[in-house]
């Protein structure tokens, strides 16, 4: 320690850089500074009454980590003068001693003079570990990867026990979700990350609203190819595909997402801020259990044993209920695929809420290991935060989810859907040669495209017969569940009939048996 450390005087205090304290010379009393406050106040003092620019003070306050972005420098360097000035007034400081220049910067309003010990002048605050936002960058991808392949697994989940029907569009379609889920989660983690930078108070509520968002526009997108009848077979009645899908989205995902991810991240980057503009005795307070310490405005402090309790409690709630499931569960050839996607999403759930629950640990630990005191604020990020920075970036973000969108719609909505046959009965007698009329119950029929595929005596495969739509059209109706009055005639034997949406798949093939 210095014996006779080097200090400024003025009015009626002593400022000690080396050692982050501020002494009144009148009541004796000391203030122990943070290093920003320290050498944002040392910055004023060697341009004692005259202009500190606000380039002044992002050249030597954030030596390390400058800033280019004009406002969010703006907004740092106010809200470390107000915090240093709640600080100095402990000591009697005040108000007028730091006069602000609109746009311009800050004048200190008093005469110093340099108080030379035996001792050479060294750098005030030694260099600071470095803290950027995108520090963070492995685990926002990771999580919003995880986040994203659960709206695909729990399509082709809610699908599963008639995959065949769904197939090739299932996989298509969950390949899209996952890009536009996993590409607007990393937005909107970049969008709370800005705000808190700027000093916004309602990025945890907005960053929220647009994870709900993207799930309902997830859901009106897949609205058109989900079918709205029950598709798992169970002993139960079980829900249709697109509300289990919106049971899936809305109760195991969002919710879990927002509580175990949004909140944490958005608290962890508030403290940051904070410490970074000169508040780390108030975190280091906060994170001490300090109960007259409030949580930073617009940020919600989730002990992290209080999500622990929470995961357990909500794993043990999903384990009965997947093992009810499993219970009374129909058995057919897609039976251990529901199972296995079933645990999948299970897998990534629980994925997401531990792997947060790591991660948000982990970063108090760094934070109270630290004591708060030698975190830099920095806007200097990694490709991935730097691509949301220019408006061109952006725009053509939002095009790019827009056009995965469309497209999720486009492909769910087109007329590859396969049919499904489930019973055929008669109208008419099968007599040969003459006109007959036959019923047909299934599932996934799209009326202005079906039409009938025969194999069998003078219907080869290399030429099948058919029965057109319009001749559908003409001789009964038709919805997605049944084609009724359907006309045929044909000769002896016994025929393969296929239902077909276009050019989609051929269904499964219901047996015809025309006698003499």
């Amino acid at each position: 320690m210095l014996k006779n450390p080097n200090y400024y005087e003025f009015n009626e205090f002593r400022f000690y850089p080396q050692s982050l304290q501020l002494e009144s010379t009148k009541t004796g009393l000391k203030v122990n500074l943070s290093p920003i406050h320290a050498k944002f106040l040392l910055t004023l003092v060697k341009r004692f009454n005259s202009l500190t620019s606000y380039d002044d003070f992002n050249d030597e306050v954030w030596v390390y980590f400058k800033s280019d972005d004009k406002e969010t420098l703006l907004h740092t360097i106010q809200s470390t003068k107000s915090s240093l000035m709640n600080e100095l007034k402990q000591l009697g400081v005040k108000t007028n001693l730091i006069t602000a220049i609109p746009r311009k910067g800050y004048i200190l309003n008093a005469s110093v003079k340099l108080i030379e010990g035996n001792t050479e002048i060294q750098n005030s605050v030694g260099k600071p570990r470095k803290f950027a936002f995108g520090q963070d960058t492995a685990y926002i991808l990771g999580i919003s990867g995880i986040y994203g392949s659960l709206f695909g697994l729990a399509l082709i989940l809610e699908i599963a026990y008639q995959f065949d029907r769904f197939r090739y569009k299932s996989i298509i379609l969950a390949a899209l979700t996952l890009l536009f889920v996993a590409t607007s989660t990393i937005f909107t983690f970049y969008f709370v990350k800005s705000q808190i930078k700027t000093g916004k108070k309602n990025s945890l509520i907005v960053g929220a609203f647009i994870i709900i968002l993207s799930a309902v526009l997830v859901c009106l997108s897949l609205a058109s190819f989900l079918p709205t009848e029950p598709i798992t077979a169970a002993s139960f009645q079980t829900q249709t595909a697109f509300g289990a899908y919106i049971k899936n989205i809305f109760f195991y995902f969002v919710p879990p997402f927002i509580v175990f991810s949004l909140i944490p991240f958005h608290f962890v980057m508030t403290l940051k801020k904070e410490i970074a503009i000169g508040n780390a005795q108030d975190v280091v307070a906060l994170l001490s259990n300090d109960s007259k310490q409030a949580s930073p405005f617009g940020a919600i402090y989730f002990h992290p044993l209080w999500l622990s309790c929470l995961l357990v409690v909500f794993a043990i709630l999903s384990l009965y209920s997947g093992f009810s499931l499993f219970d009374n569960l129909q058995v057919n050839e897609y039976h251990n695929l529901f199972i296995s996607l079933l645990i999948a999403r299970n897998l990534c759930v629980f994925g997401i809420c531990s792997y947060s629950l790591i991660w948000y640990e982990t970063s108090i630990n760094s934070i109270k290991r630290n004591q708060a005191s030698e975190i830099v604020y920095t806007s200097q990020e990694n490709w991935v935060f730097n691509f949301f920075k220019t408006d061109k970036n952006k725009m053509g973000l939002m095009a790019l989810l827009t056009i995965i969108l469309i497209s999720i719609h486009l492909v769910g909505k087109s007329s590859s859907l396969k049919p499904h046959l489930d019973s055929l009965e008669f109208v008419t007698p099968a007599t040969t040669g003459k006109q007959f009329f036959i019923n047909l119950k299934g599932l996934g029929f799209i009326p202005q495209k079906i039409s009938l595929v025969i194999v069998g005596e003078g219907c080869p495969v290399a030429s099948p017969c058919r029965v057109p739509n319009g001749a559908l059209k003409k001789h009964g109706t038709q919805d997605e569940t049944s084609l009724l009055n359907i006309p045929l005639s044909l000769q002896t034997g016994k025929y393969q009939l296929f239902a077909q949406n276009a050019d989609s798949p051929f269904s499964n093939e219901i047996e015809i048996l025309v006698n003499d």
